[in-house]
């Protein structure tokens, strides 16, 4: 039963979707941010425009059918009961708000034409964003300045030169919108002067391609531990990918981590004592998919798909 489990997970059919509950009831599809996050998010902006409702926002459209094989919902769009709606990016490393209209509601039946290019360019986005080794400076301060980044939306200037508008039926002013989820226009891509080129044709969304940051490695570590601390205070950080060597950090401290092949058969093993990172390798194992299991002290386990080149 496991082995076949196992087969299913690492090939990406369609019972990914049920790893939460079978395997890593915590992990989630690996989303960094939460619908509960998001929402948080949308009543700020609700508030700060002015348009604020005694009722929770409503979750009407989260574009999971835009990425690969459904995994993971790219986006959360929130209606307000009082008129208006945002869309909130379901990963940090993506800018928090994609988009917004201070008046109506949303219908998934707009999700057509125009609009629905534009979404599916966010779901683009932030699937590749999450195999990108880079740090999104912009994004990150984004997040950390929340109000000042809703502010600007809000001013006269809308954001400046990164968004646009475009009208929908049954809302009243025209809706806002940026141009890209992130701020890097390969994403993906390797940082400039590595000259190693990455490969985006592979079928699993989260297997980590190769990257490498430009930036010192005393610079490097401020970024991770500013961006571990702020803005992915719950959720473990992975970083690597180089030659099939993985660096996970849990939000607690690690018992057990184990590794399984394509077969289902456990390849790797290790207990641990005061600590909260993992450090895998996986460079004298064959080149393929393995799933990684790991238990935390609170009796959670958090599963990974890493891919060995």
């Amino acid at each position: 039963m496991l082995k076949r489990l196992l087969k299913k997970i690492l090939k990406g059919v369609g019972v990914l979707v049920g790893i939460p509950m079978l395997i890593c009831p915590l992990y989630s599809s690996a989303e960094t941010v939460s619908r509960k996050q998001a929402e948080t998010v949308a009543r700020k902006f609700f508030y700060a425009a002015g348009i604020a409702s005694e009722m929770s926002p409503k979750l009407v459209y989260d574009g999971r059918r835009l990425t690969t094989h459904r995994l993971f919902p790219p986006f959360f769009l929130f209606n307000n009961p009082a008129g208006g709606f945002v869309v909130i990016a379901s990963d940090n490393k993506a800018f928090p708000i994609l988009g917004f209209s201070k008046t109506g509601n949303f219908r998934q039946e707009d999700v057509k034409g125009v609009l629905k290019g534009v979404m599916e360019g966010y779901a683009r986005d932030i699937e590749y964003i999450r195999h990108d080794g880079r740090v999104p400076a912009k994004a990150a301060e984004a997040w950390i300045n929340l109000e000042g980044y809703i502010s600007g939306l809000l001013s006269p200037a809308g954001g400046g030169d990164d968004w646009f508008n475009m009208s929908l039926e049954e809302v009243s002013d025209d809706v806002r919108l940026r141009h890209k989820a992130i701020e890097f226009s390969n994403p993906g891509a390797p940082d400039e002067g590595t000259g190693k080129p990455v490969d985006l044709s592979d079928e699993a969304p989260f297997s980590f391609f190769e990257c490498f940051l430009t930036r010192t490695e005393e610079e490097r570590a401020e970024i991770d531990r500013r961006y571990e601390e702020r803005l992915i205070p719950v959720e473990p950080v992975v970083t690597g990918g180089t030659g099939g060597n993985y660096r996970v950090v849990l939000p607690e401290r690690v018992i057990l981590s184990r590794v399984y092949n394509l077969e289902g058969m456990m390849v790797d093993r290790h207990q641990y004592g005061d600590t909260g990172t993992v450090e895998l390798s996986l460079d004298k194992e064959a080149s393929g998919l393995y799933l990684v299991v790991i238990s935390g002290e609170s009796g959670k386990q958090y599963c990974f798909k890493f891919l060995k080149n």
